[in-house]
């Protein structure tokens, strides 16, 4: 693009389908970058994006200054997006979103079914959403995607200083790197089915509805306000010694969200058989065992004992060698006696 336009224009009322066709099994290729103030791909300086559907391909998009990768361009909305498959790339323009809105523009409706998807805005806008002082998008991600934002505001939501998050729904999966975060403003709740990825932080003082998984390998500001799979596990030794409490489990199980089971405890003299949901009788858990909904919640794992004693040192046993045992020499005649003693005695002789 150039004087202020988008790599391929898409402003509000227009729509585009990007369809690959590459023939033989190859992926076709797609690059577009906009001109100063344009998206990438959508609108140009001032304009609106429209209707975008990617289907498939490689697709890298670029908004220069103000405009988005995908979506607004300068003080331009998003439009609607729908990326089914594919493999996406969309770096904003400063003070614009990844995939949304342009520099003021707020986020749009967007929907991601499938494909991989990398979401990139380095200032004041959102990966996916809102620029700057503008609202987030509607953003859905469905089963079959893979989406990583990065961002130096929250990777999902308003720009700097926007008026609302917007919404977000997760079936698929969803990465937040290392040193980003996604805020979750009071009043506000996304909703998780899928898989979170948060090597990054989850901050605010919104709800996450966790029926998911949420793989915690840094931080959620405030454990609380996950509800749904959000269970804290609890070691009592039940007469034994109990290892150290596990973490936080915001999964169905410890497997499901790679968090490792808890090890044996110990106790003099009985033998661990597992861990249970009662101190006697009660539920086994294991790794895949589904800890249930309706977090966040305490559940306390009992150790449980083979009763059987070991034996002590009052046992009998008999010693393998030794004064214990008869001389094997008179072993021998007392056998020859014995044996003479029966022969005579069928031979009816009697001896004085």
């Amino acid at each position: 693009g150039d004087n202020g336009a988008a790599g391929i224009g898409v402003p509000a009322g227009a729509i585009l389908t990007i369809i690959d066709s590459a023939p033989g099994g190859a992926v076709g290729t797609l690059n577009a970058t906009g001109d100063i103030g344009g998206a990438g791909i959508g609108g140009g300086d001032g304009e609106s994006g429209g209707t975008i559907t990617i289907n498939g391909g490689t697709i890298t998009t670029t908004g220069l200054f103000a405009g988005a990768g995908i979506g607004g361009g300068w003080d331009g909305a998003g439009g609607t997006i729908t990326i089914n498959g594919g493999t996406i790339t969309a770096t904003a323009g400063d003070m614009a979103a990844g995939i949304g809105g342009g520099h003021s523009g707020n986020g749009g409706t967007i929907a991601i079914n499938g494909g991989i998807v990398t979401a990139h805005s380095s200032t004041d806008g959102a990966a996916i959403g809102g620029g700057v002082s503008a609202a987030g998008a509607s953003v859905s991600i469905g089963v079959g995607a893979e989406v990583t934002v990065s961002a130096s505001e929250s990777v999902i939501g308003a720009g700097s200083s926007g008026s609302s998050f917007g919404s977000l729904s997760n079936a698929g999966t969803l990465n937040i790197p290392f040193l980003n975060d996604i805020d979750i403003p009071a009043g506000f709740t996304v909703t998780n089915s899928g898989t979170i990825r948060n090597n990054g932080l989850i901050t605010g003082d919104g709800t996450v509805a966790n029926s998911g998984t949420i793989l915690n390998n840094n931080t959620i500001a405030t454990p609380a306000n996950v509800t749904g799979h959000n269970t804290t596990v609890v070691l009592d030794g039940n007469g034994g010694t109990a290892p150290g409490d596990p973490a936080v489990v915001y999964s169905g199980s410890f497997q499901d969200g790679q968090i490792a089971f808890p090890t044996a405890a110990t106790r003099t003299g009985r033998t661990f058989t597992g861990w249970f949901t009662q101190p006697a009788g009660g539920t086994q858990v294991t790794s895949s065992t589904d800890l249930g909904l309706g977090g966040p919640k305490s559940v306390t794992l009992y150790a449980q004992w083979d009763e059987t004693v070991p034996a002590d040192n009052g046992s009998a046993t008999l010693p393998a060698t030794g004064s214990g045992l008869l001389p094997i020499g008179l072993i021998g005649s007392l056998l020859t006696i014995a044996g003479l003693a029966l022969y005579l005695r069928r031979r009816h002789i009697t001896v004085d």
